[in-house]
């Protein structure tokens, strides 16, 4: 029996931890192509060279912690 696409659109949105929406998106091709936008709807770039920097720049749902210059612009460029 297949769900109509809404159905499992709303299952899907109800998940809440990531682990969930990861388990989910492998059920079947109908439930990733519905998890898979949830899973990446917020992003976090950390920069791994200094834990000691926590500023946060949120744009567009992403989750950007930038201390070096470099690391600005990637995200920059990753953003558009």
């Amino acid at each position: 029996m297949r769900l109509p696409v809404e159905i499992v659109d709303q299952i899907m949105a109800n998940l809440i931890e990531k682990k969930d929406l990861a388990a989910a998106a492998l059920v079947s091709r109908a439930c990733n192509r519905s998890a898979t936008p949830l899973l990446y709807r917020d992003i976090e770039i950390e920069d791994s060279l200094d834990y000691n920097d926590t500023r946060a720049i949120a744009t567009r749902g992403v989750q950007k912690r930038a201390s070096l210059p470099q690391m600005t612009s990637l995200v920059s460029t990753l953003n558009r």
